[in-house]
């Protein structure tokens, strides 16, 4: 699952990101629809690093999802708004860190008032990533926020 995960992240590997999250469908699909999510959103990359990767596993990965859900999908919604360091070479406190107010909602975003997001990214290693974006969502309205990965490491 690592390899296939961190091969996912290739910008000719679109198909292996959509042939994970029809796994994670098959796999965690009552979960899923019992969330009763109302809008699904990737994780999203600092516009220079998708500029250099066109493809983005997370957001691949939250198209599937949404399709299979029948709910609407946003890449555009969640943004990050400034360039942090890869978290890959950073310890817990310094991913923290170096995420904070890392992230935003578009201000022209319909509300999210009440609503559920469903969060989506590629691999959860610690956790901080995820608990950033869901602040910010939770921030602007969302009443709860759900997270799906295809991975989690194991500490």
């Amino acid at each position: 699952m690592r390899l296939a995960c961190l091969r996912a992240k290739s910008a000719t590997q679109a198909p292996l990101a959509a042939a994970l999250a029809n796994l994670l469908w098959l796999t965690e699909r009552e979960d899923l629809t019992a969330a009763a999510v109302d809008l699904v959103v990737p994780v999203p990359q600092f516009l220079t690093r998708r500029l250099a990767r066109p493809h983005h596993a997370a957001e691949t990965i939250s198209r599937v999802l949404a399709q299979r859900l029948g709910r609407p999908h946003s890449r555009t919604l969640l943004r990050k708004i400034r360039f942090t360091a890869d978290q890959s070479e950073l310890s817990l406190a310094e991913r923290q860190v170096n995420l904070k107010d890392a992230f935003t909602v578009w201000p022209r975003a319909r509300s999210l008032i009440g609503k559920t997001v469903l969060l989506v990214d590629d691999i959860l290693t610690t956790g901080s990533t995820a608990n950033e974006c869901a602040r910010t969502l939770r921030r602007a309205g969302a009443e709860r926020v759900v997270v799906a990965v295809i991975a989690k490491v194991v500490p």
